[in-house]
């Protein structure tokens, strides 16, 4: 019902030795300035408010979109494209590696902050995996 940036972040599955197992194919968004989120920094005015983003237009050639400082558009973990397909991946140390605006399509006031990273361990129980969570690493892209 509106319109979304495909190429606006990334996950990837790392092996021990860095190189991607898995990735993900996300769907894309349509950025926002919906939820104050950020308390540690001065929230700047919302420039981007919620439904910029062209909502029923599908004639629309443009879209003005982003994200103000200290505003934030949060989506469910389980939404869709938010996952990593696992089937076929040994049991075993990984790093999941989550990057907003991997090929630094927008302007930002810094890029140094796009990365996280979290260590898991994955194993299968019954065909099913379970994540444990090993090492959380808030903005650095290896953990």
């Amino acid at each position: 019902m509106h319109w979304h940036f495909l190429p606006f972040e990334r996950y990837d599955l790392l092996d021990r030795k860095g190189r991607s197992i898995v990735r993900d194919h996300k769907s894309g968004f349509c950025l926002g300035d919906r939820f104050p989120h950020a308390t540690w920094v001065d929230r700047a005015p919302a420039r981007f408010p919620a439904g910029a983003c062209q909502r029923g237009n599908r004639a629309a050639t443009t879209v003005f979109g982003g994200t103000s400082v200290g505003w934030t558009d949060r989506y469910f973990p389980n939404y869709h494209g938010q996952n990593l397909k696992l089937a076929g991946v040994p049991a075993g140390v990984y790093t999941l590696v989550h990057r907003v605006n991997p090929d630094l399509l927008f302007w930002e006031s810094r890029y140094d902050n796009n990365a996280a990273s979290v260590r898991i361990r994955l194993t299968w129980r019954k065909g099913k995996p379970r994540v444990t969570t090993l090492r959380v690493c808030e903005s650095a892209p290896r953990c």
